[in-house]
């Protein structure tokens, strides 16, 4: 458990398993590099008990604000990692849903030591949304 929510909550590693690919520390402070303008970027933990820690990732724009949280929990046979999403219109849950299920098998793969298995489709897919975001005006 603890080696999973190491990896997930060290910002470095977002570029490894996520569509984030250009969070940077710049003076001190972790930011997401977009074309537009850079997006203030923050990593929180908390624990769950004894066999659980919620990562918090959070956005910050002015006064606007994204959070996606992570759920690890400790099972007989491993982690499990959910996601519980902030309230988002209807298509951008769906495309949210679809990104974050293809980013937890990355990181599953990653953490396993069987990164060559993951499939070209689901890398095409975390390139895709890292363009995207890259682009993105707002959070």
């Amino acid at each position: 458990l603890q080696e999973v929510v190491d990896f997930m909550a060290a910002p470095q590693n977002m570029a490894r398993w996520t569509g984030h690919r250009s969070i940077r520390l710049v003076d001190g402070q972790w930011l997401e590099i977009r074309a537009v303008g850079d997006i203030a970027f923050s990593v929180e933990t908390k624990p769950l008990g004894d066999d659980g820690a919620r990562v918090s990732y959070q956005w910050q724009d002015g006064e606007g604000s994204l959070t996606v949280e992570m759920q690890a929990r400790q099972l007989d046979t491993g982690t499990a990692v959910s996601a519980l999403l902030p309230p988002l219109e209807p298509a951008r849950l769906q495309r949210t849903r679809n990104i974050i299920q293809t980013e937890l098998e990355l990181l599953a793969a990653l953490l396993e030591d069987r990164a060559g298995s993951i499939a070209r489709s689901s890398m095409d897919l975390i390139d895709q949304f890292h363009l995207e975001v890259y682009q993105r005006k707002k959070l």
